[in-house]
């Protein structure tokens, strides 16, 4: 009986420190954006809007390696006057992510608050998107990486009025970063609750076994 606590213990053991395993080459990941609101009002009146659009992508990079991507597809339109302007004072939206990572299938939402400010009317606009940069946010453990998002810059419709139906884009960066030493993966500390009980477990059975012979 006491050899029986050998081979659980040596696969606790084995798969504990395959938890470890380093990572090599580019990591697959998605994102997938998605505004509070799908259109922002602005303070009175509904001659003006601004609509959003969240955005999408599915690349790979190297481990601290920033990629860009459209987080959303911004659109203005108006009918207001040129000399009476709609007003957006401090018009509060999330954009909410969900970064996956490929390879685990992990995923994890973050959330940024931005706000949008100026005027619009059917000759132009003066709308800036506020609280940009953004601080970066940080995943959880993801398929034994952290995900570091950012929300960068703010490109608004080109000449609008002129190009109506050609969107703003609001942009995002994503890089992949290893786990901080001494952080260890979700699945390393599952296996970690797997070994110690059978290290105690043997430890117990050897005891009992020399108890035994002493008597």
């Amino acid at each position: 009986m006491q050899r029986a606590s050998v081979p659980l213990l040596a696969t606790a053991l084995t798969l504990l420190l395959c938890a470890r395993t380093v990572h090599a080459g580019p990591i697959p990941w998605t994102v997938s954006w998605t505004p509070s609101v799908a259109a922002i009002s602005p303070d009175n009146g509904t001659a003006s809007k601004i609509s959003l659009i969240g955005g999408a992508d599915s690349t790979s990079s190297a481990l601290n390696q920033a990629v860009s991507t459209a987080a959303a597809y911004v659109s203005y339109s108006s009918t207001a006057a040129s000399d009476k302007p709609d007003s957006f004072t401090k018009k509060t939206f999330d954009l909410t992510v969900k970064v996956t990572d490929s390879t685990s299938g992990d995923s994890q939402d973050l959330t940024f608050s931005l706000q949008f400010d100026g005027k619009l009317s059917k000759s132009g606009q003066s709308l800036k998107l506020t609280t940009l940069p953004s601080d970066p946010l940080f995943t959880n453990a993801l398929g034994g990486h952290l995900y570091r998002v950012r929300v960068l810059s703010y490109t608004p419709p080109p000449a609008y009025p002129t190009n109506k139906f050609l969107p703003g884009v609001i942009i995002a960066s994503v890089m992949v970063a290893d786990l901080p030493k001494g952080m260890p993966e979700p699945s390393g500390l599952i296996l970690t609750t797997l070994a110690v009980p059978a290290l105690g477990w043997g430890y117990w059975r050897r005891r009992k076994a020399q108890t035994a012979s002493a008597g």
